[in-house]
């Protein structure tokens, strides 16, 4: 299951216990896995730091790279993992959250708002996040969608996707409760939960200290 971590410590990496670098990819699961964790700054992260939602997504898909390659992930399941870094967040673009963020500059979405932001969003922006990254595959989909504890296996009835039908998230693709009985035939439980929160340490490193990315050249 994804691990939210404690408010007094954050997720500093994830590694298998007693992994050691290999020219092949480990088995995942193999052995137990542990978390690394570190204290937090005293400075909460939306605290008077804004940051774009462009730089946000960069700065995620740059540290689940790195966590990707510390912890031996083979060349499909990175990139899986980079993928759905990429777009977590894009459905925080929507004029909806953006105004529940404080932002006016609809052209400019921000991932994090420098301002207290009071009351409930609008929605769960994963679950917009899932129906924008429609071309990708169904492991980075789901990443997207689990990466706050949602989509496991399926979106609480609750969810509200804004112009969006109410099964639409379910049948995004054909089913998303059928896609993830195929994940977990192909990859097992244990490893999808893994991955999950591999995506979910990233975007807790990153939201903890936002920093300026260069985006690479196409």
């Amino acid at each position: 299951a994804c691990i939210s971590p404690p408010d007094d410590v954050s997720v500093a990496g994830i590694i298998p216990s007693g992994f050691r670098p290999s020219p092949s990819p480990i088995p995942l699961f193999a052995r137990p896995g542990w978390l690394v964790l570190g204290p937090v700054r005293q400075k909460r992260p939306s605290a008077g730091v804004e940051q774009t939602l462009k730089q946000h997504l960069l700065q995620v898909r740059a540290v689940a790279s790195r966590i990707a390659s510390a912890v031996g992930l083979s060349t499909d399941l990175a990139a899986a993992v980079s993928e759905a870094a990429e777009q977590h967040d894009i459905g925080k673009s929507h004029h909806g959250f953006q105004r529940f963020l404080g932002n006016n500059d609809l052209a400019n979405p921000i991932a994090k708002s420098a301002k207290p932001v009071g009351g409930r969003s609008p929605f769960r922006h994963e679950a917009l996040s899932v129906l924008h990254a429609s071309e990708l595959d169904i492991l980075p989909r789901q990443l997207i969608g689990a990466h706050h504890g949602n989509g496991r296996p399926v979106f609480d009835p609750m969810v509200r996707v804004p112009h969006a039908k109410s099964d639409e998230l379910t049948a995004a693709d054909g089913a998303w409760l059928q896609n993830f009985a195929r994940i977990t035939a192909q990859h097992n439980p244990w490893t999808l939960a893994w991955l999950e929160s591999l995506l979910r340490a990233a975007d807790a490193q990153a939201s903890a200290d936002p920093i300026v990315v260069e985006e690479e050249a196409p």
